[in-house]
């Protein structure tokens, strides 16, 4: 056998070889297009979630919840719910008559707590205008409170709910 018949009629090996690196080449690909669906890599284009600062105090059967900084946050997206003495409590904090925009620095979100508290709550706008307080609709005597949790809920419309605020005593 002649070199140049080796060289002209032997390539029986290139079409193995060709083969097995058009595979490693596919699983490579194929093995970062999952990593990268499974890593969220390519998923929310969605804002972060805010985190704003806030401080809680109980005082003559309020609950305030004052914003002292962080993340600026639109009340439209938020709801603020809980358990003030074993009782549910919940409302969006953009209900009517809040006049509650943008929660910012400065901003004070009251729960003021009476006997009717369980049966009608909504939000009404403080005197400073940056303020929002849950009434009971009826009135009533002032309850203690003893014992709360609160969470401050964002829910954008195109995203998932966070909790943005949480505190108990």
């Amino acid at each position: 056998m002649s070199i140049r018949q080796l060289l002209t009629d032997d390539d029986s090996a290139v079409s193995p070889v060709i083969g097995v690196i058009l595979m490693v080449a596919i699983t490579v690909i194929l093995a970062a297009v999952i990593a990268s669906f499974v890593l969220g890599l390519g998923g929310n284009t969605g804002e972060p979630a805010p985190s704003p600062t806030i401080e809680s105090s109980v005082d003559n059967g309020n609950l305030t919840l004052e914003v002292t900084g962080g993340d600026d946050f639109e009340a439209s997206s938020a709801t603020v719910q809980g358990t003030i003495n074993g009782n549910d409590v919940k409302f969006a904090m953009d209900a009517a008559n809040a006049n509650l925009g943008e929660v910012t620095a400065g901003d004070t979100i009251r729960i003021n707590t009476t006997e009717a508290f369980i049966n009608e709550q909504k939000i009404t706008s403080g005197a400073g205008g940056g303020s929002a307080v849950a009434n009971s609709g009826g009135g009533g005597s002032v309850v203690p409170i003893d014992s709360w949790e609160i969470e401050i809920i964002w829910n954008p419309a195109d995203q998932d709910s966070q909790v943005i605020y949480s505190d108990s005593s």
